[in-house]
């Protein structure tokens, strides 16, 4: 494949982006939220599931269920893992859920969120098959964008390739919606999906990140999409690992690029640097508070025994000889 270093790939983007009509999306895998507190699949099926199913079961069923596992590989296996560890679907989200709540968006995730909101349509779409919250909630805090979230195959009709705001699509469901986590739910995505996803893509250039590729539901749905006819704007798979399996293949048929880097939250900083973009700030969040704490007062929500003791404290020395309040 060809490659490019992280500099330089982050130096091409922003030269193609200046011209007319460049857009570009992203398509985000686990890697992206390990620095947010979310293990990978390889991580989860490696270290937490795999040994659990191990002493669940013993080594005699482990090689005759699941004969061809290769530890070198185990995400591949994730789904395979999932439905003979947790043998329901309420068992399964349980699972994902308490793997995804409660995580806040690092660093990677706002830049990402910055990325999305400027640079009016240029970067406003994410797909992923993450079942988290962290990329809508990223810009929820560190931007003035709201943006919209397609959780779920039966919103697909929202999927607009016209649109110019944030637009988030998850490909395989959402931690509270059925997330796809079955080899059965992963094998291919609700025609409506497909359909408008073509359509989002066919001017779009498509940036992997933090993406292992194992999954045929999302090969399926990039074979749809003929070279020449879609991704005007390249194809480039950045991750610490060259693609392999059934990905690798339309990745050459698309003469992608490989962007060798393993840290997202680097590749994010990278691109904020080349894009100068504002660094999160704490003022949005001040605003919000001093407007509340203003119009509770004006209203009596907010009694006077309810400040914090500093503003109590700062109210008392106002106008004493001496102080600096």
């Amino acid at each position: 494949m060809k490659q490019l270093t992280p500099e330089q790939f982050v130096q091409k983007l922003k030269n193609v982006i200046g011209q007319a009509d460049t857009q570009f999306a992203f398509f985000l895998g686990a890697g992206c939220s390990a620095s947010s507190g979310i293990p990978t699949a390889h991580a989860l099926v490696k270290y937490y599931w795999f040994p659990r199913l191990r002493r669940l079961y013993g080594d005699d069923w482990i090689r005759k269920n699941m004969p061809h596992y290769d530890p070198q590989n185990p995400a591949a296996y994730f789904t395979d893992v999932v439905v003979n560890l947790f043998d329901t679907s309420a068992a399964r989200q349980r699972e994902i859920e308490s793997l995804c709540d409660g995580r806040f968006p690092g660093f990677g995730y706002a830049a990402l969120a910055n990325l999305m909101s400027s640079h009016k349509g240029r970067f406003n779409v994410v797909l992923t098959t993450n079942f988290d919250d962290l990329a809508p909630d990223a810009l929820y805090i560190y931007t003035q964008s709201r943006g919209l979230v397609i959780p779920h195959e039966g919103l697909a009709g929202f999927i607009d390739p016209a649109r110019t705001d944030p637009m988030i699509v998850k490909l395989h469901g959402d931690l509270r919606l059925v997330p796809f986590s079955t080899p059965q739910q992963i094998q291919r995505l609700a025609h409506s999906v497909v359909e408008n996803i073509r359509q989002v893509l066919q001017n779009r250039g498509l940036i992997f990140i933090g993406y292992g590729g194992n999954d045929p539901s999302i090969v399926n749905l990039l074979e749809e999409l003929a070279p020449g006819q879609y991704l005007k704007h390249g194809v480039y798979w950045v991750s610490g690992q060259e693609p392999r399996g059934g990905i690798r293949y339309w990745l050459d048929k698309h003469e992608a690029t490989w962007v060798e880097n393993q840290d997202f939250d680097e590749l994010m900083l990278l691109l904020s640097e080349e894009f100068s973009l504002p660094l999160p700030s704490h003022r949005g969040f001040d605003r919000f508070f001093e407007r509340y704490r203003s119009r509770g007062h004006r209203a009596g929500f907010v009694p006077a025994c309810r400040q914090s003791k500093s503003e109590r404290n700062q109210e008392r020395f106002v106008g004493i000889p001496g102080t600096d309040l």
